[in-house]
């Protein structure tokens, strides 16, 4: 029955309000539906790069995908069904605060910062790259309180992805860059050979185990 095997499957897209970004991936978007005959669910990644969560953002996010408001009427225009972004529960919580003062140990220096991976998954220097971007900074200290404070968070993030992964039968990824916080879950579903695109409108980039960025000559 392809109906009940259709809310098994899932496609996740960036959701973002970058107007090219919209046109170029509905195409891509729709023929991943019918080759997995699977549901689009639309993710929200954007906020801790750029600022912090807050009620007010929550109550925004909750009242426009429930009304289909502004961009969240865009995304369900070309088959987006429903939206989500990450929460942390006790056992993400708890998982963070073990791996958290494990890892900081390990940091000596910046190269430490950009060699960290987590479960067999290289993360170290998107997350070196988006502290930077958040903080408008032009290099890193390992000893500020900001760095500290951040890494935490993106193991959060990380951690959230990991698990919804685990949890849900994700057939694809379409992301609007392979850099900074939006490239954790092209990473994790590159990892579990999962289709991970960046598509934009000149190119599709496919992003492979083996092939996650251009910092690291992976063969």
């Amino acid at each position: 029955n392809r109906n009940i095997k259709k809310k098994d499957y899932q496609i996740l897209i960036e959701f973002n309000n970058w107007k090219p970004f919209h046109v170029s991936n509905s195409y891509l978007l729709n023929f991943l539906i019918k080759k997995y005959n699977a549901n689009a669910i639309g993710y929200e990644i954007y906020r801790n790069l750029f600022f912090k969560k807050n009620f007010f953002e929550n109550i925004k996010w909750f009242i426009g995908s429930l009304l289909y408001l502004k961009t969240f009427y865009i995304y369900k225009s070309f088959n987006v069904n429903k939206f989500i972004y990450p929460k942390f529960d006790k056992k993400i919580k708890s998982i963070v605060d073990k791996i958290y003062l494990k890892k900081l140990k390990k940091i000596k220096n910046k190269k430490d910062v950009e060699k960290i991976e987590i479960n067999n998954i290289w993360i170290g220097d998107i997350f070196y790259d988006s502290f930077l971007k958040k903080f408008n900074l032009t290099t890193i200290d390992i000893n500020s309180n900001s760095f500290k404070i951040y890494f935490k968070e993106f193991l959060y993030i990380f951690y959230f992805w990991q698990n919804y992964f685990k949890k849900n039968n994700v057939k694809a990824v379409l992301s609007s860059h392979g850099v900074y916080t939006f490239a954790i879950p092209l990473r994790i579903a590159a990892y579990k050979n999962i289709d991970a695109f960046v598509t934009n409108e000149q190119k599709i980039y496919r992003y492979k185990k083996n092939n996650i960025s251009q910092k690291r000559n992976l063969t």
